[in-house]
């Protein structure tokens, strides 16, 4: 009896396969027969079809909004040419200070008017905006809680917010700023100087000296690092060959590729997984922008690790140097007066790969944004002779005419007509014309409901420049900032709400020093019309300065 049932299940399995065989031939010969009219029509019916599902969507969505028709698949992209800033400028003038855009399939809405960001710009700890940007492209790049920009990890965002805070709020990190600012200004004016070749009037495109000048002054305030950025820049010019060691070569290859590192943020938030990874010629880019995360990921880890061992083997009781990275590892560590005493989570020391992403931001905003706030200030001086010559006036005033004085802390914390043309260049030129945020919360912006997760861009430029908030709004007036009521959210250069900037007090106090030094001995004027020109790549970037 064993046998005969044994024997009709493998006469049944036998059938089985052999229909299920025949099934999957019917099928493949089904799909190898499709002709080519055929597979078109499939692809239309395809296309259709998410045409009609995405239309429906945008007609049937919840607060509906002015803004331009968006088309399947690639939204109004088609609309993104040319300098970004004033499309968005534009469109925002167009359609109102709020409006909707699509990226991709995404919404995302645009506010233009200071009255509205009062909730996204809340600082407590409890708001429903805590978030820059949502998306699986932050996990693609390896920056999920990590950092602090893109850092959707509330807990390890709030651990790296304060030990950075606690970096940049040393009061000897700020005066040895002032002189290593102070160092590298006289090495930038000694190559003015071979460059000028005994002239009084000198010719030369401030801009770029300016950004060789932020690099080597804030990567060694970072990580005590040294660069070469404005002698290989003099070399350049000149086409002269003076040494460069390894190392500074590596550090130029590092800020390079900061660079590139800022252009991919672009490239993965706007661009669909699908094109990223699978479409010549983004799959591409896609493997290049990343082998350049893992690079910078890799330098900088090292340097770390370096760092760490040279710490610990400190003796202790010896002072350090006050560059944050020494800083940041050395928090909580045996080398701290308050090692041992943890509390809680957020008392412990940071581990190798916190302080590398944290570090890495560090050198971004410190270096081409940076470079951009000062380029701006100069030409915005420079094309107001009266500003020009008050601001001389103050710097005399409070330093005296003695070149050869060094410049203290002290004396800019006097200089207030000085910071006063330094913010009002932030708001006639931003240097970060947009920033997004994201909600974690059902909320109401703009009297209207939005669910969780909606996106919202909150357009600096635009606001900077509206006359609803700023009297002749086309007009360079420093005396804006002397006493006079500023509207809240008007003026929001390093942006607002727990996201503000960290390091806008460190930023302010370098763009204050390197103003001082180079004002303090000389007059600055613009050759012609055209010796202006600026480019967007994730910030507003000086791209001539004569």
């Amino acid at each position: 009896m064993r046998l005969q049932i044994h024997e009709i299940f493998n006469s049944f399995n036998e059938i089985s396969n052999t229909t299920l065989t025949l099934k999957l031939h019917e099928v493949s010969s089904t799909i190898t027969s499709l002709t080519l009219t055929n597979w078109s029509t499939v692809f239309l019916f395809i296309i259709l079809s998410y045409t009609a599902k995405f239309y429906f969507s945008y007609f049937t969505r919840n607060n509906p909004l002015p803004g331009p028709l968006p088309l399947p698949i690639i939204g109004n992209a088609y609309l993104f040419r040319g300098d970004l800033p004033e499309v968005f400028f534009n469109l925002q003038t167009k359609y109102g200070t709020i409006f909707e855009l699509y990226f991709n399939s995404k919404r995302v809405i645009w506010l233009g008017d200071a009255k509205l960001l009062k909730k996204l710009n809340d600082p407590s700890l409890k708001t429903n905006f805590p978030y820059r940007a949502l998306g699986s492209w932050i996990d693609e790049i390896k920056m999920t809680g990590l950092g602090l920009s893109l850092n959707n990890h509330m807990n390890a965002w709030r651990f790296n917010r304060l030990r950075i805070g606690q970096s940049l709020t040393v009061s000897s990190l700020f005066r040895q700023l002032v002189q290593i600012m102070g160092k590298t200004f006289n090495e930038l004016e000694g190559y003015w100087i071979l460059l000028s070749k005994g002239d009084k009037v000198m010719k030369v495109d401030i801009g770029d000296w300016i950004y060789k000048f932020t690099s080597d002054t804030f990567v060694p305030t970072v990580m005590r690092k040294p660069t070469a950025n404005m002698l290989i820049h003099y070399n350049y010019l000149t086409k002269t060959k003076n040494n460069i060691t390894f190392e500074q070569e590596q550090a130029f290859e590092m800020l390079d590729r900061i660079r590139i590192w800022q252009k991919s943020i672009l490239f993965f938030y706007f661009l669909p997984k699908f094109i990223r990874h699978y479409i010549p010629p983004f799959n591409f880019l896609n493997y290049k922008y990343m082998y350049n995360i893992n690079w910078l990921n890799d330098y900088f880890t090292n340097i770390v690790k370096r760092r760490r061992k040279e710490i610990e083997n400190t003796p202790k009781g010896e002072p350090l140097s006050s560059d944050i990275l020494t800083s940041l590892i050395s928090q909580n560590s045996h080398l701290s007066t308050e090692f041992g005493t943890e509390k809680n989570e957020y008392d412990r020391p940071m581990t190798d790969e916190e302080i590398m992403r944290v570090t890495i931001e560090a050198i971004v905003v410190g270096t081409a944004p940076l470079g951009s706030g000062l380029s701006f200030a100069v030409y915005n001086i420079a094309k107001n002779p009266a500003a020009q010559s008050k601001l001389h006036d103050e710097i005399d005033r409070v330093i005296g005419k003695d070149m050869n004085r060094p410049i203290t802390y002290e004396d800019l914390i006097k200089l207030d007509y000085l910071e006063a043309c330094f913010k009002e260049s932030l708001r006639m030129t931003a240097v970060i014309p947009f920033i997004f945020k994201a909600s974690i919360k059902e909320d109401i912006v703009a009297d209207l409901k939005w669910d969780a997760q909606q996106e919202f861009f909150i357009n600096i430029y635009y606001i900077h420049q509206s006359k609803a908030h700023w009297p002749d709004p086309e007009s360079f007036r420093p005396e804006r900032f002397l006493g006079e009521n500023i509207e809240e959210h008007s003026h929001i250069p390093f942006g607002g709400g727990i996201r503000i900037c960290p390091g806008r007090h460190l930023a302010l106090i370098s763009a204050k020093i390197f103003l001082t030094l180079i004002f303090r001995k000389y007059r600055i004027e613009l050759v012609d019309d055209n010796s202006f020109s600026k480019s967007y790549d994730l910030d507003n970037r000086c791209d001539k300065l004569e």
